[in-house]
């Protein structure tokens, strides 16, 4: 079953790696990297939440969030289709489990509103578009899938790898100018992905130690 798993991520991984290349205006990125991604997420879904309705929405939701990141970072555009498709299989995962939609409902606002309102911040601040709009929508996509809670968090913890992801890119020689844009897509995808398997034991954790 596990070699099977693995087959299925690879396979997955050339569509995805076919469906970056479309969106990345002619630039080439490597197609081993992405076989060897989405094998990585095919067995970590299959291992968490094995072969059912949250292994494979969760798999899927995972190559969708990586995808988007990929094609964020080399184009600095977050594609409406892709976001569009990743709040419809929040959307559905939640309908086939029977989940209450509510909490989707208000997770969408609370993801959308909270970017949109540093969107509008930083475009009064800057007499310019200084955060990206796909960025907002992305965050609402999220949010139909992860909630109220697990959405706030990613909210504030891409930010924080934002740093840390400009950081590293400092140490390792690279030079950033106050008006360079940089994708901000990656980071939010990256803590979409953290949250979507350890969002539970982080608030908890959290809760424990600053309130309790």
């Amino acid at each position: 079953m596990v070699i099977a798993v693995v087959l299925i991520g690879l396979v997955t991984g050339l569509l995805i790696h076919k469906l970056i290349e479309a969106f990345s205006e002619d630039q080439k990125i490597s197609k081993w990297p992405v076989l060897i991604v989405t094998a990585v997420l095919s067995a970590l879904a299959y291992a968490v939440y094995g072969l059912n309705v949250d292994g494979i929405f969760h798999f899927v939701i995972w190559c969708v969030l990586f995808a988007v990141a990929i094609i964020d970072y080399l184009t600095l555009t977050v594609v409406d289709a892709m976001v569009y498709g990743l709040g419809a299989l929040g959307l559905i995962y939640h309908l086939l489990k029977g989940n209450p939609l509510i909490e989707s409902g208000i997770g969408l606002l609370v993801g959308f509103g909270m970017y949109l309102l540093i969107y509008l911040a930083a475009k009064a601040y800057y007499k310019k578009e200084a955060f990206g709009f796909g960025d907002v929508m992305l965050m609402g996509a999220i949010g139909i899938f992860l909630g109220i809670s697990k959405t706030l968090l990613v909210g504030f913890m891409a930010f924080y790898l934002a740093l840390i992801g400009i950081l590293i890119q400092k140490v390792a020689g690279r030079r950033f100018h106050l008006k360079e844009e940089i994708a901000f897509g990656p980071s939010i995808c990256l803590s979409a992905w953290i949250v979507s398997l350890y969002g539970t034991r982080i608030i908890d954790g959290y809760l424990k130690t600053f309130l309790f």
